[in-house]
This record gives structure tokens, C-alpha cells and sequence, in this order.
């Protein structure tokens, strides 16, 4: 019998001496807890015992002695039967209450056994009589509690036994299940009939369950496997339907964009009236402003939905939504036609604003616009000017699609009268504007457009999910008739049929480049001009691209104007989404800065870090800079040297053609024994006189100015460990120079404040530093390093080599101490 058998007898003895109300039984309660049978004796007087007790006592002590059991729990107690038997003596809610909070101190036997409780109370229907009937009469923390549990049991079952979870608690496997287990229950409700308070009040629990499971992210296995559920029930069920609206407009505010998200994406987009999204949602933009913010602005300009039917559809699914669809078009058409959103947009959310535009205004009665019709016609227009401004043919491409159709739409050409009127209309109609009609080239885009801008019959309502194409420059696109079919092919192609070009050859224009960029810049001044200019993509983009070659030229004001460089290319932003291009242009531009003109640019890197008003991602980009810069200075660069050499004979001008052809075949033919022989001579490291510029500076300002935006100990501390890890590889590249020891000591003195710290990549980056600095510091000043303090520092590596958690941290521990037996090594041979 192991030691901790010994002990859950003792505690199991003392538990059930409370229990007992009877003298005798205490007295007679004298055997030890050393076998299998004498625990099973313990359990069974353990249940006995509770039925004697009062019923105020029992759920406490009921809860005590499953709490001891579960934490205590060894191999042969946890398949115990009777142990479940003892779990469930009080039901299933207090059974699922006391696994939601036991299972954190839980063995890992005991973890294992609880997840076996769990999936046998989902199997045999357990959990579905929670969810409609138990769960109601509990208390606010009891469902609280429940819901906590029944929401988070993959997360709570795999971080204590990792991979040796059961299939079963996969999440996408878990979450189907608790989708099928609610489904369930709402059959439940919904056969019951029962009044609107019992009614609402399961509803209300449920609601809280769905909020939270969309909250933790696992929207794609839960939602999948109910919404197809709930489409099919509430076709031709109203009561369906009824019940759908009231779970739904339960949900918590702060839960509303989470399960929105889920319903939006696994939905099925439909056009006609009566949407399958109307009848789970109903009016609940209505009752809640939460949902009526996502549905009218961040779902329309700040993060649309890929494909504009499914909220359209809702927003025009019945005469309720008509004003939220009326100021979801009016908000995305001023945003398609403000000029200096467009510069600022990328080309997939333009692409996207642009069809929920045409779409929304395919779709509503136009009527309702009458009275705003001047201003969407101001909009429409300048959002046409907008776009045919714009740098980006793509986007000018769009724009004259859209504008063109819209513009048709709000005024279309009337038939031709059969009598002329009897008087001139007193106002301008839609007879006044004449139709636009633009050319422009198909793409994947115009042809997405030119889908949502058919008319709309009842054969086409309710299709497959439509996306809009990926946008991108080479790519070439697909047959026109395999994609989109060739009805709308015959009628999306050129109008022109002007036969005059028939027999005109096209030109060849495959090696064409783009004429529109201009060639780099020859001088740093103009080069930063065409970094400041505005509304001048090709000025901008070449000024870009050619600044790396133009700073390795070196030219004679680099010194002068290089910290207003490195000041223009931190803060400067991607407005022509240039994406991966801008980010390693620009990245390359401030590493040769640094390299080139290292005194100045790098003490101001290293200020700026500590400063204000940056966000991650700039100082996350100045860390990579530096160490970049510094890398790049302490490359050793060498020079060939040739001591001699074989030049080849050179043909005499006067020579014949024959003479040249013989020429060419001896030399072909010519077996070199030797091309002389090549030196290579090494060049200083570069960075040594210079490291100081990169390390103190770095160090020095840490905790001297605190600001509100920057928390390295704390929510930033990520950044933290990207610092401890700049700070040791600039150690290491400073490897020879006689500062090396002043900054080791001071590396050290800096890590040792930031051991015991619970992120795990700032212990990652102390373990780093130390191995830099073992790494690189002569074998002399080991001693003087000892004493300074890396001996305590030595013995906490020791100790992660034994007690943490994390493998990489283990693992760059012995690497610390392996490196400081050799510097020991190498110390002692001297």
C-alpha cells in the first residue's frame, strides 16, 4: 500500500467521523485504509453515513469529501465504482459543480477520472437535463459556475494531462457535442410549451452558455454543427423561431460580437424575404445597440464580411431592418467616396466596401431614397472624381464599375415618349442626367462586381456563400466562362464593336514595365522629399526603393541629414499598401543608416525606444534595427588580394576572323596549371568602437522616465524579452574589445531582477544573455565576474535545469553551464 493510500484512509476515516451521528460507529472505526478492501468499506459507511445527516450539513460535507477524494486520488481509486456513486449522490448540478471546481487541484488520476465522469454524464443525457431543468432553480453562482465548466472543459482537461487527453475532449469534437447536447434541450423547451417566465428563465442560462463559448473562440465546431440545426426547425415553426429571438437577445453586450461573428460565418446567405438569419436573430438589432453597431458600421467599413449577402439579406429580410440597411448603404457610400479614405484603404477593403455598396443598392426600394436622392448623387459623384484620381489602377478600375452602375441606377434613362410633354418639368429628374458608360478592363474584380449587380430574381436567392477574389497584381486570372459562366461573360464583354480594329495587330507587351514609376533618386534630399510627398505613389515608390543603394554610396551630407532619415523612415506608414515590399525597404533603409553612420543613429534608436507615443510594432522594429546594424558592422569583411595572375592574351584589332577563331579554340583547349595564388586579407571589426553606442544607452534609460504606453514588466513584457535578447547578441558581437568586461558586469547586474519572472520568454532572454556573456568574455575576468555576482547567478541556472517548466528554458540553462566549465577550463590553463 503506497504512503498516500495511508493517508486518504486517515483523512477518509476523519471525514466520515464527522459524518457519523451514531457513537458507536466512531468506536467501532478502528482498521487502516491498507488495501482495496478496507477503501471500499471507508466509501461504502462514507454514503451511509450522509443519508444520516441532516440536510443542511450534507451538501457541505458531501462537497468536502469529494473535493479530498479528487485531489487525493490515486490510480486504483479513481476506476473505483463506488467513488462515482459518491460523486453523484447529490444529482448531476451538484455532481458538474464540484468537477468545475476541483478539477484545477485535481491529480492527474483524478483529472483523468473526472474526464470520465463528464463524457458519461453527456452520453447518458445528464447534461442536457442540466441545461433545461437544474441549471434554472440554482443560484447566480452555481450557474456561474456551471457555465465556467461546461464552456472551458477541453482547456481545463488538456492543461493537466497535455496530449493524453481523450478524443472525445478535442475541441472540435467537444464543442459538437455540447452544440448537439443545447439542441437538445431547446427540443426540449420547445415540446414542453411552457409559459413565457419558465420559458425565458431557461433561455437566459443558455444564452450565457452560448455567449461564453463564442467568447473563447471555438465558434467554427460549435456553431457549425447548430446553425444548419436551427435553419432546418424554424422554416415553417413559428414557435422555433420565437424561441431563437429570445435565446439570442439574452445574450450579455459584451458577449453580442462574438456570437454574431459565429452566426455570420456559418449561416447560409439568403436574399429573399423571411432569411434564414431573420428567423434565428428576429429583430435584435432592435433591443440591443450592440448588435445594431456591428450590423450597421464595424461589419460594413471596419471589418466587413466577405461576403455582402449574408448581412444584407438580414438588413432586407423584412420592413423592421429597412432604416438599419438605409444607414448601413448611406454609411459605406460616404466612406467609398471620401477621398482620403481611399488612400488609406486597402485594396481588399475597398473591393468589399464596394460590393456592399452595389449590393445594398440592388436591393432596397429606391423609393425610400427619394428624399436624400441629391445627396447620393453628390456622393456617388465625388466618389467618382474620388476614384479616377486614384494612383492605383485597380482601385480607378472599381470605382468607374461602381459609379457607373449606381449612378444608371438612381437615374435611369426613361423610355422615349410617344408625345412631347405639355410643359418642361419644373425641376431636374432623372431625365436630366445622361447614363455613364466608362471602359475598363475585366478582372476578377469587376466580374465579382458585375455578379452583384444582376437583377435579383427568385432563382438566385438563397445561393452558395459568394466571396470576393483574392486581389493580387501578378496573378493571372481564370478563364471567364469556367469561372462565372458564359451568359454573364457575353455580357460583361467591351461593347465596342467598332470593326475598323479588326485587323489592326496588337502590340506586344509582355516585357512592358510600368512607366508611371519615376527612377530612383541621385541625391539624399530628394530621396526624403519623395518620402514626405503626398498623393504621389510613383515619386513616393522609387524614393523607397532606391534609398538602401543610395545610402551605401555614401554621400557627402549622410552625416547631416542621416538622424532626419532615420526620423522620417520610423514613423513612416504604408499608405499605398505595399505590404512585405515596405516593410523590408524600409527595414534595410535604417539598418544601413545605423551601419553607416553608427555615432549618430544609433544613440537616438536607442532614446526613441523609451519614448512615447510608439507602439509595439515600432519599438519591436528598433530592437531588429539595431542588433541588424550591429551585426552588419561586425561581419568580418575581407578583400582579395591577388599576388599573380595569368591574364589572358588580348587579340590584336588588325587580327583576321580566322585568326580570331584559331585564337579562341588554342585558349579553349589550354589546360592552366595554376592562376596565382589569392590572400585574403582580414579587416578590424568595426563594431568594436562602437559598441558602447549600442549598449548603454540601451540599458541606461530602462526604468528612467515611466510612461502610460509602455509596460515592460508587466502587459509588454514580450518586449522585454526581445530587449534582453538585443542586448546580449550586441555583447556577443563585441567580442575582442576591451569593453566587453564592463559590459557583461552590467548585463548581469541588469538580469538579475528579471529571473524569477513568469513570462516565459523573458527567463528565455535572461538565459540568453547569460550564455552571451560566457560566450564572449575572456577566460581572465571569469574571477572578477564570480565575485560581481555571477556565481548567484549560476546557481539559479541550476536550478532551472531542475524545477522549470518550460523545455527551452532547461535546455538554454545547460548550454549557460556548459559554456562556464569551458571559460573555467580555458581559465585554468592559463
Amino acid at each position: 500500500m503506497s504512503p498516500m493510500g495511508v493517508v486518504l484512509g486517515v483523512i477518509l476515516k476523519l471525514i466520515i467521523m464527522e459524518l457519523s451521528a451514531v457513537n458507536d460507529f466512531k468506536k467501532s472505526l478502528t482498521f487502516n485504509c491498507s488495501s482495496f478492501e478496507d477503501f471500499s468499506q471507508i466509501i461504502s459507511r462514507g454514503l451511509k453515513c450522509l443519508e444520516e445527516v441532516e440536510s443542511g450539513q450534507k451538501a457541505l460535507l458531501h462537497a468536502q469529501l469529494c473535493q479530498i477524494l479528487i485531489s487525493s486520488c490515486n490510480e486504483w481509486v479513481a476506476y473505483h465504482t463506488e467513488h462515482t456513486s459518491l460523486l453523484m449522490f447529490a444529482g448531476p448540478v451538484k455532481a458538474l459543480e464540484i468537477i468545475s471546481s476541483s478539477i484545477i487541484k485535481a491529480s492527474i488520476q483524478g483529472s483523468q477520472w473526472l474526464e470520465s465522469v463528464v463524457l458519461q454524464m453527456m452520453k447518458n443525457g445528464s447534461i442536457e437535463v442540466i441545461l433545461r431543468d437544474k441549471s434554472v432553480t440554482s443560484s447566480p453562482n452555481t450557474q456561474k459556475l456551471l457555465i465556467n465548466g461546461l464552456s472551458r472543459f477541453p482547456d481545463l482537461f488538456s492543461s493537466k494531462r497535455g496530449r493524453q487527453v481523450s478524443d472525445e475532449f478535442l475541441p472540435i469534437n467537444y464543442y459538437r457535442r455540447l452544440a448537439s447536447c443545447m439542441f437538445k434541450s431547446l427540443e426540449y423547451i420547445h415540446s414542453t410549451s411552457l409559459s413565457g417566465d419558465a420559458e425565458k428563465s431557461k433561455l437566459t442560462f443558455l444564452a450565457s452558455l452560448v455567449g461564453k463559448v463564442s467568447m473563447l473562440g471555438h465558434r467554427d465546431s460549435f456553431y457549425g454543427c447548430l446553425c444548419p440545426k436551427l435553419e432546418e426547425v424554424t422554416k415553417d415553426d413559428t414557435h422555433w423561431s420565437s424561441m431563437c429571438h429570445s435565446l439570442f437577445m439574452s445574450i450579455p453586450e459584451h458577449q453580442m460580437e462574438a456570437t454574431l461573428d459565429g452566426l455570420m460565418h456559418h449561416v447560409r446567405p439568403s436574399l429573399r424575404l423571411g432569411s434564414p438569419l431573420w428567423r434565428i436573430l428576429g429583430p435584435l438589432p432592435l433591443h440591443s445597440s450592440q448588435a445594431s453597431y456591428l450590423l450597421t458600421n464595424k461589419y460594413v467599413i471596419i471589418r466587413p464580411l466577405s461576403d455582402p449577402r449574408v448581412l444584407l439579406g438580414y438588413l432586407g429580410s423584412n420592413k423592421k431592418l429597412h432604416p438599419l440597411l438605409m444607414e448601413s448603404i448611406l454609411l459605406s457610400l460616404r466612406l467609398w467616396s471620401d477621398k482620403s479614405a481611399l488612400r488609406h484603404m486597402t485594396a481588399g477593403l475597398h473591393l468589399q466596401i464596394t460590393g456592399h455598396v452595389v449590393l445594398g443598392m440592388n436591393l432596397i426600394d429606391l423609393s425610400l431614397f427619394q428624399p436624400q436622392l441629391s445627396e447620393l448623387t453628390s456622393l456617388v459623384m465625388q466618389g467618382i472624381q474620388a476614384h479616377l484620381q486614384s494612383p492605383i489602377d485597380e482601385f480607378k478600375y472599381v470605382g468607374m464599375a461602381a459609379g457607373e452602375f449606381i449612378m444608371n441606377l438612381l437615374h435611369p434613362s426613361p423610355d422615349p415618349p410617344s408625345s412631347p410633354p405639355s410643359s418642361p418639368p419644373s425641376s431636374p429628374t432623372s431625365s436630366s442626367f445622361k447614363p455613364l458608360q466608362f471602359s475598363y478592363p475585366e478582372s476578377d474584380s469587376i466580374l465579382w462586381l458585375k455578379s452583384l449587380m444582376r437583377p435579383i430574381t427568385d432563382q438566385e436567392k438563397g445561393l452558395a456563400p459568394l466571396a470576393p477574389p483574392a486581389v493580387k497584381e501578378d496573378e493571372k486570372p481564370s478563364p471567364l466562362k469556367e469561372r462565372y459562366g458564359e451568359g454573364l461573360v457575353q455580357s460583361t464583354v467591351t461593347n465596342d464593336n467598332d470593326s475598323d480594329d479588326d485587323d489592326l495587330q496588337p502590340y506586344d507587351m509582355s516585357n512592358d514595365r510600368d512607366s508611371d514609376i519615376k527612377p530612383p533618386p541621385l541625391h539624399l534630399r530628394t530621396a526624403i522629399q519623395g518620402l514626405l510627398a503626398k498623393n504621389e505613389f510613383s515619386k513616393h515608390v522609387s524614393a523607397l526603393r532606391g534609398l538602401k543603394n543610395l545610402i551605401q554610396s555614401r554621400p557627402a551630407d549622410l552625416p547631416e541629414l542621416c538622424l532626419e532619415l532615420a526620423k522620417i523612415l520610423l514613423h513612416l506608414e504604408d499608405n499605398y499598401s505595399l505590404e512585405q515590399e515596405f516593410t523590408q525597404l524600409r527595414h534595410d533603409s535604417l539598418v544601413e543608416c545605423v551601419a553607416t553612420c553608427p555615432l549618430q543613429v544609433a544613440p537616438y534608436l536607442c532614446e526613441q525606444f523609451y519614448s512615447q507615443h510608439y507602439n509595439l510594432s515600432q519599438r519591436m522594429t528598433i530592437l531588429e534595427v539595431l542588433t541588424a546594424g550591429a551585426g552588419k558592422l561586425s561581419n568580418p569583411q575581407t578583400k582579395k588580394v591577388e599576388e599573380f595572375s595569368l591574364k589572358e592574351p588580348s587579340l590584336a584589332p588588325g587580327k583576321k576572323p580566322w585568326q580570331q577563331i584559331v585564337e579562341e579554340r588554342v585558349q579553349a583547349k589550354t589546360r592552366l596549371i595554376s592562376k596565382g595564388s589569392k590572400k585574403l586579407e582580414a579587416v578590424p571589426n568595426q563594431f568594436n568602437d562602437v559598441c558602447g553606442q549600442f549598449f548603454f544607452p540601451l540599458i541606461s534609460h530602462f526604468d528612467v522616465n515611466k510612461i502610460p504606453t509602455l509596460d515592460l514588466q508587466g502587459r509588454d513584457s514580450s518586449l522585454l524579452g526581445q530587449l534582453l535578447y538585443a542586448l546580449g547578441l550586441i555583447v556577443h558581437l563585441a567580442v575582442h574589445c576591451p569593453l566587453v568586461p564592463l559590459m557583461s558586469a552590467s548585463l548581469l547586474d541588469f538580469c538579475w531582477s528579471f529571473k524569477y519572472h513568469t513570462d516565459v520568454s523573458v527567463r528565455q532572454g535572461v538565459l540568453y544573455c547569460v550564455s552571451c556573456v560566457l560566450a564572449t568574455v575572456p577566460p581572465s575576468s571569469v574571477p572578477a565576474l564570480m565575485e560581481g555576482g555571477l556565481n548567484e547567478i549560476l546557481l539559479w541556472v541550476k536550478d532551472v535545469v531542475a524545477n522549470d517548466a518550460s523545455e527551452n528554458c532547461r535546455h538554454l540553462a545547460r548550454i549557460s553551464l556548459s559554456l562556464f566549465s569551458e571559460a573555467v577550463q580555458q581559465q585554468q590553463q592559463q
